[in-house]
C-alpha cells in the first residue's frame, strides 16, 4: 500500500482562483507559481496558495509529482503501461474511470496532444512563458512549453527585421492601375494626399516612439493611463510585446498576446469558445492586471485561467478600441473594390440557381419546394462569400486588398495580421463549433467599423476566407503583384506581321491577346526590374524600347492610336517589328531582369536617348503629380459648382427682396395719397424724418 500522506489529494482547479504563491519556501505545485508584486488588494495569497498535507520538510521528487499528474490527468488507455511499475496505481484509484476530467488548463495539454497527433506528455509545465508559434499550423506545433527541462521559448527572434515601411509613391500608382481595369480610379475612394500620406506620417511617428521604447527611452508612465479604452497607438507605446510573425517582428499589445497564446494552447479545443459567460469577479481582476498594473501584465501568465475568462478579456479589449483597425479612410475602397464584387457575383449565382431549380420544378423534374428552415438559410448565407471559381477576378481583388491593407499604420496592420492568423485557426477545430460567420458577428463591427453591421460582417468573412492568399507577400515589395496563371508564350507562338498579311500594322485578335498578356505579365511580375515598371502604363513601357532607324515610320504611324499622354514617344513604339529581331535564346524567362535588358538596343538618335533613358522615378513622380492635380481640379470644380449654386440662390433672394420693396413702396404711396396728415402724427422718428425729407 503506497504512502497516502505524501501525495496531495485531488482538488478541483476551479476552486483555486489564483496562480501565485507568495511563499518562497513552499514547493511548486500545479496551482502556484512565482510571486506577483502588483497583485490587486483583497486578492490575498493565503486564499490562493495550495497547502499540501504532507510535512513541510519533505522534498517532493519529480517522480512523485509525475505520479500525481498521472492520477489526475492520465487518460484511460494509458493505465496498462503503469500497472507494471512499482507503485500500485489500481489499488489507490480503483474507480479512476468514473472520475470526471477537470476542466483546468493544467491538463488541457493532453487534449491538445491528441488533437495534434503527438505523443502524450504528462510532465509539469508551470512557470513557462507562452510560445511564439501561434502562426504555425496546429499539426506542426510541438508542446515545448510542456517540457520543464528545456529552455523557455521567447516570442522574439533577434535575427529577423521589423516590418518594413510601405512605399506609397509605388503602391498608389499600382493600386490605380489595378482598379482602372474595372473602370474605376484610386482617387474615387482613397486620396493620395489626404488619406495615404497622412497615414504614412502617423506611422512614422509611431515607429519612432516604438524605437525609443526598445532602446529604453520610453515615455514616462502616466498613473491614470488605462489600457482598456485607450487608443491603439498609446497601448503600443506603453503596453506592447515584440513577437515574430513570419519573417518580421511586430509590436502587439501584451494583453492580446497573452490571451491568444493561451487560447491557442488550450481553449481552441473547448466548446463554447467566445460564447460562454465568464466569472465576473475574475474577469474584473484580469482586466485590472492588464489595464492598470505596474507593467500592464507583462509578468503575468494566463496559464491556469479558464477559457471564458480569457475570451472575455480579449473581447473587452477589442470592443473598447476607440477606432476600428481598418482606418475609415480605407473602408470605402476595401468595400467597393474587394468585397462588393464578390457579394454581387454570389447574388447573381444564387438567383441563377433558384431560377434553374424553379424551371425544373415546373417541368416536374424536382419535387415541390419545401419550406426552408432556419438552418438551411444560414447555410446558404455562409456560402455567399466563400471562395468562388473566378480565379482571375479573385486574384485581382486580393491584390487590391493587399495594397489597401499595406496603407494601414504598422500598429493596426500588425494587430490585424495577428488576430486574423488566430481567427483562421478556429474553424479547424470542430470541437469548438465556431465558424467564420460566428467570428464576424462577434468582432466584425469592431475591426472594420462599418455603419451597417451586416457590411462589416461580410467584410470579415471575405477577409478570413482569403487570408491565406492575402497574407502571402503582404509585407514584401511584391505587395499587390502576382505571377500569371496562364502559360507564357514563347517566341515561336507569338504572331508576326507576315502572319497577318505581311504588314506589321495589321493586327489579328491573337496578336492583340499576346500584347495584352505581355502587359498583364509586366503588371503581375515580381522581379526587381518589373517592380519599378509596374506603375507605368503598357504604352509607356513600350516607349522605353528603342527602335531601329528603318522602323521609325511604322512606329510613327502606329503611335497615332496611342493615348494623348503617350504621343511624345512615337519613335519608340515599334514593338512588333522589333520583337522579330530578338532570338528565343535571349528570352529564357519573361520574369527575369535579363528579359527587360534584352529588349533594349542601342539608341538611334539623341531624342530617343532622352526619352528611353528617363528614370522610372521621374515617371512615377510625374504620374503621382498628375493624379494629385486631377484630384485638385475635381475639388476646385466642386467648389465652383457650389459657388455658382450660392450665387443663383443669392440672386433669387435679391429678386424676392426687390419685389417686396416695390410692393411696400406702392402701399406707402397709396397711404400717403389718402391721408397725408396721418403719417406726420406718428411717433416713429424714422417716418417723421422721411416725411420731412420729402
Amino acid at each position: 500500500m503506497p504512502r497516502m500522506d505524501i501525495h496531495p489529494p485531488y482538488q478541483t482547479p476551479s476552486l483555486l482562483p489564483s496562480t501565485y504563491n507568495d511563499s518562497s519556501h513552499l514547493l511548486a505545485t500545479p496551482y502556484s507559481r512565482g510571486q506577483a508584486q502588483w497583485m490587486p488588494r483583497g486578492y490575498e495569497s493565503r486564499h490562493q496558495q495550495y497547502n499540501p498535507p504532507h510535512p513541510t520538510d519533505y522534498q517532493q521528487s519529480p517522480r512523485d509529482h509525475g505520479d500525481h499528474q498521472k492520477r489526475t490527468s492520465l487518460p484511460p488507455h494509458a493505465f496498462q503501461q503503469q500497472q507494471n511499475g512499482t507503485r500500485d496505481v489500481s489499488a489507490s484509484m480503483p474507480d479512476i474511470r468514473r472520475i470526471p476530467r477537470p476542466s483546468s488548463a493544467e491538463i488541457e495539454r493532453d487534449r491538445q496532444a491528441r488533437a495534434c497527433g503527438l505523443q502524450l506528455d504528462y510532465t509539469s509545465h508551470h512557470n513557462v512563458p507562452p510560445s511564439s508559434n501561434t502562426h504555425l499550423p496546429r499539426g506542426s506545433r510541438r508542446l515545448e512549453e510542456d517540457q520543464p527541462q528545456r529552455e523557455p521559448k521567447t516570442l522574439l527572434d533577434r535575427g529577423k527585421p521589423y516590418a518594413p515601411r510601405p512605399k506609397p509613391h509605388i503602391l498608389y500608382p499600382r493600386l490605380d492601375k489595378l482598379v482602372r481595369r474595372e473602370k474605376h480610379r484610386a482617387m474615387d475612394h482613397i486620396s493620395f494626399d489626404e488619406d495615404v500620406m497622412e497615414m504614412y506620417r502617423e506611422e512614422g511617428d509611431l515607429r519612432e516612439k516604438l524605437r525609443e521604447k526598445r532602446k529604453g527611452g520610453a515615455e514616462k508612465r502616466d498613473p491614470k493611463f488605462r489600457v482598456i479604452g485607450a487608443p491603439l497607438r498609446d497601448v503600443l507605446i506603453h503596453a506592447s510585446s515584440t513577437i515574430t510573425i513570419g519573417e518580421h517582428q511586430h509590436d502587439v499589445p501584451t494583453l492580446v498576446v497573452a490571451c491568444v497564446e493561451e487560447l491557442t494552447r488550450t481553449g481552441i479545443y473547448q466548446q463554447g469558445l467566445f460564447r460562454t459567460l465568464p466569472n465576473l469577479d475574475r474577469h474584473m481582476q484580469l482586466i485590472d492586471i492588464y489595464s492598470s498594473s505596474t507593467d500592464y501584465g507583462a509578468q503575468f501568465s494566463m496559464h491556469g485561467q479558464t477559457m471564458p475568462d480569457i475570451c472575455a478579456v480579449l473581447s473587452t479589449f477589442i470592443s473598447t478600441l476607440p477606432q476600428p483597425l481598418l482606418d475609415p479612410k480605407l473602408y470605402g475602397g476595401f468595400w467597393h473594390w474587394c468585397v462588393k464584387p464578390s457579394v454581387k457575383r454570389e447574388e447573381v449565382r444564387r438567383s441563377q440557381q433558384d431560377a434553374e431549380e424553379e424551371e425544373k420544378r415546373d417541368k416536374g423534374e424536382l419535387p415541390p419546394l419545401l419550406p426552408i428552415t432556419a438552418r438551411q438559410h444560414q447555410k446558404q448565407v455562409q456560402d455567399d462569400l466563400h471562395l468562388s471559381h473566378d480565379g482571375d477576378i479573385e486574384r485581382h481583388q486580393i491584390m487590391i486588398a493587399q495594397i489597401i491593407l499595406r496603407f494601414l499604420p504598422i500598429g493596426n496592420l500588425s494587430l490585424l495580421i495577428y488576430l486574423c492568423g488566430f481567427f483562421t485557426q478556429l474553424p479547424l477545430c470542430p470541437e469548438n463549433g465556431i465558424q467564420f460567420e460566428d467570428i464576424a458577428r462577434i468582432f466584425g463591427h469592431k475591426i472594420f467599423g462599418a455603419t451597417a453591421k451586416v457590411s462589416s460582417q461580410k467584410m470579415m468573412v471575405w477577409l478570413l476566407t482569403r487570408w491565406h492568399n492575402i497574407s502571402e507577400g503582404l509585407l514584401t515589395d511584391a505587395c499587390g503583384m502576382s505571377r500569371p496563371s496562364t502559360p507564357v508564350l514563347n517566341q515561336k507562338e507569338l504572331p508576326t506581321g507576315e502572319d497577318s498579311g505581311g504588314s506589321p500594322m495589321v493586327k489579328t485578335p491573337s496578336s492583340r491577346r499576346s500584347r495584352s498578356s505581355d502587359s498583364d505579365r509586366s503588371s503581375y511580375s515580381s522581379s526587381p526590374h518589373d517592380q519599378a515598371e509596374s506603375s507605368t502604363t503598357r504604352h509607356r513601357k513600350k516607349r522605353s524600347i528603342e527602335s531601329t532607324p528603318e522602323s521609325g515610320e511604322d512606329g510613327l504611324s502606329r503611335s497615332r492610336r496611342l493615348p494623348r499622354r503617350n504621343r511624345s514617344g512615337r519613335q519608340n513604339s515599334a514593338f512588333i517589328s522589333h520583337r522579330k529581331k530578338v532570338s528565343v535564346q535571349e528570352l529564357p524567362d519573361v520574369f527575369s531582369k535579363a528579359f527587360a535588358n534584352a529588349r533594349v538596343t542601342t539608341p538611334s538618335s539623341p531624342l530617343e536617348r532622352t526619352s528611353g533613358d528617363q528614370p522610372e522615378s521621374i515617371l512615377l513622380d510625374t504620374r503621382v503629380r498628375l493624379a494629385r492635380l486631377h484630384s485638385d481640379l475635381q475639388r476646385n470644380n466642386l467648389v465652383v459648382v457650389d459657388a455658382i449654386k450660392e450665387s443663383f440662390k443669392a440672386s433669387d433672394e435679391a429678386r424676392l427682396l426687390s419685389e417686396k420693396i416695390g410692393q411696400l413702396e406702392r402701399t406707402y404711396g397709396d397711404i400717403k395719397s389718402r391721408n397725408p396728415n396721418m403719417l406726420a402724427s406718428t411717433r416713429e422718428p424714422l417716418q417723421v424724418g422721411m416725411l420731412e425729407a420729402e
